[in-house]
């Protein structure tokens, strides 16, 4: 049975069992088993002054303990065909497992801006156990504002606890932003090949390009440089993800992530190009930020090429360089590159092999004669 059509049938079982044990929406606590879990954010500066401060949470129950689960994880693995040693393994156990929770939908939660605002409602959580959303902070004078960053208390609705600290680095108005993708850009995904985007995702330890941890310390330590991570990996994966940027000794940066459930109508998700969500979330970023200069780094494998050369076309004062990593082996004469970037000035976009290629090269690029 092909890959995908083993995927598609263990996803059906497993979307089954999820509705079976699905809670019922509109309980504003959030019980032992569950877990209410909170993501790293940026905030920006409006031109009055006032902090626009993002808030994302989850709720879900890890359910860890359940013979189900675990029984659901191996069927998983199967389906993924992994042998015996595979499925057994703790990495893929992990990651598996937090595809595999019982998402809390209709959960209510409020935020709290350290402790000189009053909390505020967040949105219900949906099907998928996340919810967003922005808060203004107009006492920006008096912010808790601690090493560049925010905390925000998000809590039940009823009160008491979980009460978890959301992190919201306030990022100055000026000064240069490096966008990064994640996949075959800074980490060895291989995304053109299924088998081997699935046993790099699930099962084998996150591996660094090489050359790249390097190349980003030196951009933040000469540059000032701070990072965004936007990758077409999913939300459940946050955590593995960012252990492992710490640990390959990346700047420290939020990351931007898909949505995706193990459903049998969003299974398609998975495989699908990541450009309708990288597209959107970097534009909302060059508009909260309109006085930084961003650098866009990606790689040929697929629509990042098209995607930055789009953006930055529409904001040429903000964006000095386009690089993209070349995995695809195409030569620098290529007609894909004319095609890509045509009405762009050369000196802007520069596809490279390896990130020797572009230390020399000054992410601030100087200004037109």
């Amino acid at each position: 049975m092909p890959l995908r059509r083993h995927l598609l049938v263990a996803a059906t079982a497993l979307a089954a069992i999820g509705a079976a044990t699905a809670p019922i929406p509109g309980d504003d606590s959030i019980s032992s088993d569950e877990t209410l879990a909170v993501f790293p954010t940026d905030g920006w500066r409006l031109a009055d002054g006032t902090w626009k401060l993002p808030i994302h949470a989850w709720v879900y129950e890890p359910e860890d303990d359940s013979d189900t689960r675990a029984a659901l994880i191996d069927a998983f693995g199967k389906a993924l065909g992994l042998d015996d040693a595979a499925r057994a393994d703790p990495v893929f156990r992990a990651r598996a497992a937090r595809f595999l929770v019982d998402n809390e939908r209709g959960k209510r939660l409020t935020a709290q801006i350290g402790r000189i605002e009053k909390a505020e409602p967040l949105p219900r959580t949906g099907d998928n156990g996340h919810t967003e959303a922005v808060l203004a902070s107009t006492a920006a004078s008096s912010l808790p504002v601690e090493g560049g960053f925010v905390d925000v208390t998000v809590r039940p609705a009823s009160g008491g606890n979980p009460a978890v600290v959301a992190r919201v680095r306030l990022v100055p108005p000026t000064g240069v932003s490096v966008v990064s993708d994640v996949d075959d850009t800074i980490k060895v995904t291989s995304v053109r090949d299924t088998r081997e985007l699935l046993l790099n995702t699930f099962v084998r330890p996150f591996r660094a390009v090489d050359g790249m941890p390097e190349l980003y310390r030196q951009w933040e330590l000469a540059d000032n440089a701070i990072f965004h991570y936007v990758t077409g990996s999913t939300w459940q994966l946050h955590d593995p993800l960012r252990e492992w940027l710490a640990a390959a000794r990346f700047p420290s940066g939020t990351l931007e992530m898909r949505h995706f459930r193990v459903t049998d109508d969003s299974l398609q998700k998975f495989f699908a190009s990541p450009a309708t969500t990288k597209r959107p979330v970097i534009e909302a970023m060059l508009r909260n930020h309109p006085g930084r200069t961003f650098v866009l780094v990606g790689d040929s494998g697929e629509d990042d090429p098209a995607i930055y050369a789009d953006l930055a076309k529409r904001f040429p004062s903000q964006v000095a360089r386009v690089l993209i990593r070349n995995t695809t082996n195409e030569p620098p004469d290529a007609p894909r590159w004319a095609k890509e970037f045509a009405g762009l000035d050369p000196g802007l976009w520069t596809v490279f092999t390896s990130p020797s290629d572009i230390s020399a090269l000054p992410l601030r690029r100087p200004p037109a004669d």
